[in-house]
């Protein structure tokens, strides 16, 4: 039988496996895109760089890159909105707040669905959720 101390470490060791890997991995738009009339490729690509192209090009390609300032900035939004929920989370979760986690990881994965169907912040989430599931067993 495991200590609570050895059980405690376990989880903790899991958490910070689950949040390491999620962690900065996603910033943005990160899918191949056909975005406009131009069907821009906007994969790796920063509202930053698409101001800079869109000063850099004419025509419908500059709308296309005006476009899509706004559009990666949305992105760039909700992925770093999801890295602090993630962060906060983790914090809650080293605490032996696993409920209060769960909740800001949960809007975490909210955040990055609107965008994509495999989830960088799920493994927290799973690990998090397994541990409260085992609790009330």
């Amino acid at each position: 039988m495991e200590s609570l101390q050895e059980e405690r470490a376990m989880l903790l060791d899991e958490l910070e496996r689950a949040y390491s890997q999620g962690a900065d991995k996603w910033m943005g738009c990160d899918w191949p895109t056909r975005f406009g009339k131009c069907g821009l490729n906007l994969d790796g690509l920063t509202a930053p760089q698409a101001l800079l192209l869109a000063r850099a090009t004419s025509g419908a390609e500059r709308a296309d890159w005006h476009a899509a300032v706004p559009w990666l900035t949305g992105i760039e939004q909700d992925a770093s909105k999801a890295q602090r929920e993630a962060s906060q989370g983790m914090a809650l979760a080293r605490a032996g707040k696993l409920r209060e986690a769960l909740s800001h990881v949960q809007r975490a994965c909210a955040l990055e669905a609107r965008h994509h169907s495999r989830l960088v912040w799920q493994p927290l989430y799973d690990v998090i959720e397994a541990h409260l599931s085992a609790a009330v067993s």
